[in-house]
Order: C-alpha cells, then structure tokens, then sequence
C-alpha cells in the first residue's frame, strides 16, 4: 500500500472491500484498457468503479518533486443523476474533509490532496453542454462513465480519446490510464451486449457503423451474477422469483440477500428481470402502439400448429424489406402460425420475396387453402418497373388481394379489438412461440416516437418506420384482409373465398378461384 493511502486511511477513510468474485476480478486486473462492470441495482459496482478510479491515482508514477499528479473525469447522462447519485457516491468514498476540497459549483471538481497524491476529478453531465464542451477540451489520465447504458457508443469513443493524456510526457506520461464503464442491464439493442458478443451486430448497419461494435483489443467486460434468480416451470412460464446465493454485494445491503425479494414487491416481472436479475431487457424507447398486448396471454406457451379445414391467411408487407405474417381465424380466434421476414439489409424486392413466400406456403402448409392480403399500395406500379408488387406476386401464382383499407386508425382499432377479447376464455388473438419478430414487434417494437418538447411527454401521430413495423403492418393486413378490419367498416367478418395452396396462377390474370396443378 503506497503512503498516500496509508496516510488516507489514517485520516479517517475507510478500507473497501468488495464482496464478490466479480467485483474482486474487475478490481485485480491490470491489463485492461477499457473495463465495463454490469451487474443489478445495489451489486455495488458504482462503489468498485469509484475504487478503480483511485488505483489509477495511486499508482501514478511520482513526478521529480514526488508528487503523483492525475487528472479524473466522472461522467453521468443528466445533471440531476449525477448531482445526487453519482457525486454522493464518490463523496462517502472520499469526504472531502479527509481528501480535499469539493468544489460544489458545476461542474463539480474535487481537489483529492492526500499524501503525495495530487488528483483533480471532474464531474460532468451529458446534458450540460457547456461544462461537457470545457472538460472535453481539457486532458485527462483515467474516465469513469457512471450508468453507461445511458450513452451511445460514439460518445463513449469521444470520451476514451480523452484518456491517456495527462501527465505529458515531458512529466512522466501516465502510469496506469484506463476507462471504467458500470451500468445496470441494458436493452438487447444497446452497443454494450452486441460488442460484448451476448447479441449479434443488426446486419442492417452500415460497415462503419459495425465496426464500431467490433470489440477493440484491451476492452474487457464482467457480468455480475443478479440479485435475484428466475424459477420458471416446466412451460417456461414465470413462477416466482428466489434470492440467487452467489450475490454479489450483499454484506452491505440493507437485509442481506433479502434485500432483492424486498426491492421487488409490486415491480413488473419485465423490471425485476432487467434492474434485479441483471438479464438483458427489450428497447423501450418510445411508446407502444399496442399496451394491451401481453405477452403472458397473447404468445402461446407451445408452437401452434394449423388447424385443419381453414384457410390459410398471409398479410404481406411490401418494400424493401418485405414481411409476411401466416395466420388462421378459427371458430372466433386469430392464431398466427408463421411469419417470413426479410434481413433489414436484404435490399428485397417483390421479385425475390415472392418465390420465397410461394415456398413457405407449400412446405409449411401442404393442401391448405390460402389468402394473400397486401398493402393497398402495393397495387401501384414502381418508377423502376413496370410491373407492381400485385402483378408480380400474381405472376408468380399468388393472387394475392388488397387489403380492404390502408387506414392506419382503422388497422391499429381492428388489432385492438382483438387484443381486448376472450372467446370462451381464451385470448382472440395468439401468436405462437415460432414467430419472435412478430411477437417483440407487438410488445414494444412497433411504437411512436417520442419527441423532444417541453413540458408534457409527447410522441408522433405515426408509428416508427423500422424492423419492427414491416412485420406489424403484415399482422395488420392479414387481419382486416382475414375479415377483422372488415367487421370493424361494415358489420360483416366474412372473408373473400380463399386458394388451395396446390394451385398455379396465370400471369398477371384476374383471380378464376379454379384450381390448377403447380
């Protein structure tokens, strides 16, 4: 232990010791360039990155007159989270009557001088503009990002240019520079997991921005274990939740193991999951089109199968990234069976799509009757090509139809009718467990943005044009085409009379209905 902290401790500080092997590890190494700690509320990894922080200090090389010189950066998403989160943190680690003067005028600075260690840490919010133009103009040894889900990966590669460059070194250079990243579970969308190899890089990115997801040499990350463990049966289905016995941190949490079951009463299963059980949670951002979707009733425990004597329904998004949804209405209920979505990337016309979705329809459903619905605008011919996504998907023996209306009030009041509805106590609409894109993209996916007004939170008039909203707007058709929306306009559910799966169809011909052998 170098003096510094010897006469530190004697001033009064306490002595850290973290308890759990994670945190235990995180502290030890030394290779690292780059650490980023996750791990569940109250796991203590805020206290470790604080700690990490202080060895740099420590171990900082003495200049000529002995004195260990570094400069801190502490960076948190609002000024409100690191005001009275992050900074009271640091300051029961360091009292500045032990360590030094706190400056308490934003951006905050505490002036550590203890021993021969001289370290001026700066704290700074993402949201302060002008306090983040002057530290990021300024050169730093070593950077903790507080919360770190909470910031994009770019600013987090403008942040690390700013390590690593104080001392100069005309003084010594530093010893020991590195960046601290901690942060709660973030989405399964978010840089952190995808870079971490947990999820892999959207292939709908551009080569630029996948490379900026690639793991650098030198960035190194630990997960801790949750607070919590999730007890499912045999289904799958949630039961209950127990303390997990390898929790870290819990000899300095208010009940013990307790602590969690107690941070968990009257949470949603989705929250504990992320904030206590440390497990990856869906994007969130935004609001949902459909909040009355619940996966616990609306997603089938087991894979649906179809059901003899009824028709086939398809919904067909078009574009570039075409979605098609295969669904059944059967005695009152929608049961979706089956969705093809293209990569975000493919680039996808109706050219391609439609002998793939030919090929679903024979291998998947052999013998079964069918109807294809589509987007109304799909019936207009592109600037460059003569032919329309209709006429091609009729060239290629679908006689695919129109759905009844485009508008989007009427399809998104369709869907939540069926949402809202039993038959015979059993939920109208089900998706089966084999159709995840479709199934995420009713959770939470499909969404209206929010935007950036004062006052009141509000969101677009329309729904975010995105992965999520292909596949939804397929669901949609199929629904109003299968007779849903045509309930909703007209009082009648019944549908146009649907093809048998074993047929062909004439190039760009008006539907006959008569069946013909492929």
């Amino acid at each position: 232990m170098s003096t510094s902290a010897q006469q530190a401790i004697k001033g009064g500080a306490s002595v850290y010791k973290p308890d759990g092997e994670t945190l235990r590890q995180f502290l030890l190494n030394r290779t690292a360039l780059l650490l980023c700690i996750q791990g569940p509320e109250g796991s203590g990894k805020s206290t470790a990155s604080a700690m990490k922080l202080w060895m740099s200090a420590i171990r900082q090389a003495p200049q000529k007159d002995g004195i260990r010189r570094t400069r801190m950066l502490v960076v948190r998403n609002t000024f409100n989270d690191l005001k009275l989160t992050t900074v009271q943190t640091w300051k029961r680690l360091f009292p500045p009557e032990t360590y030094g003067q706190f400056l308490e005028t934003a951006p905050f600075c505490h002036k550590i001088r203890a021993g021969d260690v001289e370290c001026d840490v700066w704290f700074v919010a993402l949201d302060d503009e002008g306090a983040l133009h002057k530290v990021l103009s300024l050169e730093f040894t070593s950077i903790w990002v507080n919360e770190a889900r909470e910031l994009p990966r770019r600013v987090i590669g403008g942040l690390w240019r700013r390590r690593g460059r104080f001392p100069a070194v005309m003084d010594g250079g530093p010893s020991y520079p590195i960046m601290i990243l901690d942060t709660n579970a973030p989405a399964d969308d978010h840089w952190i997991p995808i870079m971490r190899g947990d999820v892999p890089i959207p292939s709908k990115l551009s080569d630029d921005e996948k490379r900026e997801l690639v793991k650098p040499e030198g960035w190194e990350f630990w997960n801790q274990p949750g607070g919590l463990v999730e007890i499912t049966d045999d289904a799958g289905n949630h039961v209950r939740f127990e303390p997990n016995p390898v929790a870290e941190n819990t000899a300095w949490l208010p009940g013990g193991k307790n602590f969690y079951l107690e941070a968990a009463r009257g949470q949603t299963i989705h929250d504990v999951r992320i904030a206590l059980c440390n497990k990856l949670g869906r994007s969130r951002t935004g609001k949902p089109v459909f909040p009355m979707f619940r996966p616990d009733l609306h997603v089938a425990k087991q894979p649906l199968q179809p059901v003899e004597g009824h028709p086939i329904l398809v919904g067909v998004d078009f574009g570039l990234t075409p979605a098609a949804v295969f669904g059944q209405h059967v005695m009152g209920r929608w049961l979706i069976l089956h969705e093809l979505v293209a990569e975000d990337d493919a680039g996808m016309g109706a050219v391609t799509f439609a002998p793939l979705l030919k090929a679903e329809l024979a291998s998947r459903f052999p013998g079964f009757k069918f109807s294809l619905f589509g987007d109304p605008a799909g019936d207009q011919r592109a600037q460059s090509d003569e032919r329309s996504p209709f006429m091609i998907f009729r060239a290629c023996g679908l006689p695919i139809q129109p759905a009844p209306t485009n508008d989007t009030t009427v399809r998104k009041e369709a869907v939540e009718a069926e949402l809202n509805r039993l038959v015979n106590g059993y939920p109208a609409f089900l998706i089966s467990p084999t159709c995840p894109r479709y199934a995420a993209s009713m959770e939470w996916g499909y969404r209206y943005r929010k935007m950036k007004l004062a006052g009141a939170d509000r969101y677009t008039d329309q729904p975010v044009k995105d992965e999520h909203s292909h596949v939804n707007d397929a669901g949609q058709y199929l629904l109003i085409g299968g007779g849903a929306g045509r309930a909703l306009l007209t009082g009648s559910a019944e549908p146009k009379k649907p093809t048998n799966t074993r047929t062909a169809y004439r190039p760009f011909a008006k539907p006959t209905g008569k069946p013909r052998r492929w």
